[in-house]
């Protein structure tokens, strides 16, 4: 929303240092800027023009500028005598920049320039045609040395608003000035208006069948004159980035900028009777909108009907049945109240946005209706020359209910820090349009009609403290009697993080909120959160695993030639009855990329299988893993559950190919783990000597099932030699011409060691002895020779 000085002046004396009480009390400030009103530059008036001497193209132009004439060459095409312009003097600057010199032109002086209107900063696509190549006409009569600035509405300061969703009231000029009245102690100045309505009286009957609608009026305006709008009605709506299209719409958009009441116009000759009914959309019904498109609609949607056609969607916009043309001679001027939340799901479904549904959706002032409607059948007789029937076809379905808040002055003195006395409050909120009832100590406050983002007492606590100046509080330092420091948990997760990112690894931070399909394809438990208003379908519930959002963020990467990618991210999974902290790793490319050893390995399986044993190192747990095949998100043979005292606490393996297709990737792998158990888990790290004795290593190898897990192996040689092994490692697995079918040969290293002794061949050959019996008689192994 932008704010100019001059759309303010209508209502309220703008303050010297606006942007700085902006600030402190109202909101933000997006950008601000001031105009110079350059006193060089003045309205001329062409007396005289003849054709340069020297030149086809170029005029020599006597200007008169009010204390002088000037001789300007100019060589646009639209120039001629007997017009007003703009004239930039010798020593002038435009747009701050250009500045204005006394020229030789071809053997004759030129003194000045004759301007259009990009000369002075103004964007093309909001100048008509007409003076696109040429300079710019003054079409209304003016004084001669005049300001041109002043004329054009171009001085003064122009401040953008930097706007939360809740302050939907400063969507307006209006509201603007009602917060700056609060915060300056100033009265705003509503315009009084008179209407000549010598006109018959409305044969429009206007009736709400919808709860949706509080209240509705229509005026008929005849005879109106579709034209161009005065400039100040253009400047007002271009600095708000609206292009200016005729004398009609212009007025209403006006009005939407300045009072914040959204208004609708209908060709009337294109009504076939005089009926309006307010009503629920049927389902199935369609109406083309002025944009020229099909919307289809349901029972939730609401609409302006007239003999039973649908004339526009209420709020959101209009119908082309009944658009505007430069044919139309008869309108009727809709204002209305409609229910803020049906607008925004109307227009929130058919992707339809406008400056009146946002303000619909915010929420407007159920009185300004009224004033927004008569201030602009005003400005459609003095700038469209209409002639209005006798008052106003109106239906209340329903009166605006203001809020009532229960507050007291201890209340309001604890919250701020500060004691504020009864006179104190009361004046800040009388001075904010509040009405308020007092009631032995409390104070029962209604928020004006416009404010609908005043809801509880602590709203009341904010309005206090900013009017009254956030800046004027003192500064006390909270008192609290807690030890810093972060907690054992969080302490873990920062170890965790630490050795993750010393790998190689990137953390993200993907959405919450995700698209409701992502169930199907991934891990999930229990029913799912469902957004109630979602803003968009693919936010519509609460994440039940983090590999959607890892995985888009896997694809934006790829797509940007990083084939390497290790990512994690630790969060929060949600169901109805549950909410848990999880880790989530995926990875995929080569790991130790090393162009100059050219050292590289493929990430696969084993890989992340190798992760998860760091993760149980890192934080001092045992985690295991037991193939599964129960997880659609994986290849199904190619995945495994993660165990932690024979609990399940996640999963891992190879995504399966038709799943990550979706994304366009390949060979991607992940593993996910509920971190809740095993960070607050204490277990003390157990620190050893190093042996000073020397190792011995031992290689086995075995012919094995197929179908059977190697851990079988491993943990049965772990547990026949406990003391003395070092460590069990798979070094190699073979399928072959040699081995018969469905088995497979495996090869294992064994490193052992004594802490005491130096070992015997004799030891090493006893335990190896051991682990042979028991790997063939107990699992059904065979050695291979």
């Amino acid at each position: 929303m932008v704010i100019s000085q001059n759309m303010l002046k209508n209502f309220i004396s703008p303050e010297k240092n606006i942007k700085d009480i902006t600030l402190q009390h109202i909101t933000e400030v997006e950008s601000f800027k001031n105009f110079d009103n350059d006193p060089n530059i003045v309205v001329g008036f062409i007396t005289n023009m003849k054709d340069h001497p020297n030149s086809d193209r170029l005029k020599i132009c006597e200007v008169d500028v009010g204390l002088e004439k000037l001789q300007i060459i100019c060589g646009a095409k639209n120039v001629k005598n007997n017009i007003f312009v703009i004239v930039a003097k010798i020593g002038s600057l435009l747009q701050g920049k250009f500045k204005i010199k006394k020229a030789n032109i071809r053997g004759i002086e030129s003194h000045g320039m004759i301007c259009s209107l990009s000369e002075l900063g103004i964007d093309e696509k909001f100048i008509d045609e007409e003076f696109k190549d040429g300079i710019y006409i003054i079409s209304e009569r003016c004084e001669v040395g005049e300001s041109a600035l002043e004329r054009l509405s171009m001085t003064g300061f122009k401040m953008e608003l930097g706007l939360t969703p809740n302050r939907g009231d400063l969507l307006s000029v209006l509201g603007y000035a009602y917060d700056l009245s609060a915060v300056t102690n100033q009265k705003v100045n509503l315009p009084n208006i008179s209407l000549d309505d010598h006109l018959k009286k409305s044969n429009i009957n206007v009736s709400i069948e919808s709860d949706k609608c509080l209240k509705y009026h229509a005026r008929i305006l005849k005879n109106v004159n579709i034209k161009e709008s005065p400039w100040w009605l253009k400047e007002a709506l271009i600095l708000n980035n609206i292009r200016p299209i005729n004398n009609i719409v212009d007025i209403t958009n006006y009005i939407l900028i300045m009072y914040g009441t959204p208004l609708h116009t209908f060709d009337y000759d294109k009504f076939n009777g005089n009926e309006i009914l307010v009503r629920n959309a049927k389902d199935g019904e369609k109406t083309k909108s002025l944009d020229g498109i099909e919307r289809p609609l349901n029972n939730d949607d609401l609409v302006i009907t007239e003999n039973n056609r649908i004339i526009a969607i209420a709020g959101v916009m209009g119908s082309e049945n009944t658009m505007i043309s430069d044919k139309t001679n008869n309108i009727v001027l809709e204002a209305a109240y409609f229910d803020p939340e049906s607008i925004r799901k109307t227009s929130k479904k058919l992707d339809l946005i406008s400056e009146s549904s946002v303000r619909f959706e915010r929420g407007i002032s159920y009185s300004r209706v009224d004033l927004g409607l008569n201030v602009a059948t005003k400005l459609l007789i003095d700038l469209a020359d209409a002639d209005i029937f006798s008052g106003i076809s109106t239906c209340v379905k329903n009166e605006f209910k203001a809020k009532k808040i229960e507050i007291s002055e201890k209340y309001i003195s604890k919250k701020i820090g500060k004691i504020f006395s009864k006179k104190e409050i009361l004046n800040i909120l009388y001075r904010l349009g509040y009405e308020i009832e007092e009631k032995n100590d409390k104070l029962i406050c209604s928020p004006p009609d416009y404010r609908h983002d005043i809801n509880e007492k602590i709203d009341l606590v904010e309005e206090i403290a900013r009017v009254y100046g956030i800046d004027k509080l003192p500064a006390i330092p909270v008192q609290a009697n807690y030890d810093g420091g972060l907690k054992y948990e969080q302490k873990r997760k920062r170890v965790l993080r630490n050795a993750l990112s010393n790998l190689g690894f990137n953390e993200v931070v993907t959405y919450t909120l995700v698209d409701k399909n992502t169930k199907r394809d991934f891990p999930s438990f229990g029913n799912e959160v469902t957004v109630l208003m979602p803003m968009r379908e693919d936010r519509s519930i609460l994440r039940q695993s983090m590999y959607p959002g890892m995985l888009d963020v896997m694809e934006y990467n790829t797509k940007r030639k990083q084939n390497n990618i290790f990512l994690y991210e630790i969060g929060n999974v949600f169901s109805k009855k549950e909410e848990f902290e999880e880790i989530s790793i995926i990875v995929k490319g080569k790991f130790n990329n090393n162009l100059l050893s050219k050292n590289n390995s493929d990430v696969d399986f084993f890989f992340i299988k190798a992760v998860l044993k760091r993760i149980g190192f890192i934080l001092n747990v045992d985690l295991s893993i037991q193939e599964s095949n129960s997880e659609e998100v994986y290849h199904p043979y190619q995945q495994a559950k993660i165990y932690f005292e024979n609990e399940v606490i996640g999963h891992m393996g190879t995504f399966n190919p038709r799943l990550i297709l979706k994304y366009d990737l390949k060979k991607v792998f992940g593993l996910t783990i509920k971190l809740s158990k095993i960070l607050e888990k204490k277990k003390n790290m157990i620190f050893k000597n190093i042996s000073k004795f020397p190792s011995i290593s031992r290689d086995l190898s075995v012919i094995y099932p197929i179908e059977k897990s190697v851990k079988n192996l491993t943990d049965m040689i772990s547990n026949t030699v406990k003391e003395n092994l070092v460590e069990v490692k798979v070094f190699d697995v073979y399928k072959g011409e040699s081995i018969h079918k469905g088995f497979k040969s495996i090869s294992l290293r064994m490193t052992f060691n004594d802490s005491k002794k130096t070992l015997e061949t004799s030891d090493v050959e006893k335990w190896m002895k051991k682990i042979s019996h028991r790997l063939t008689h107990e699992l059904g192994a065979t050695l291979r020779g």
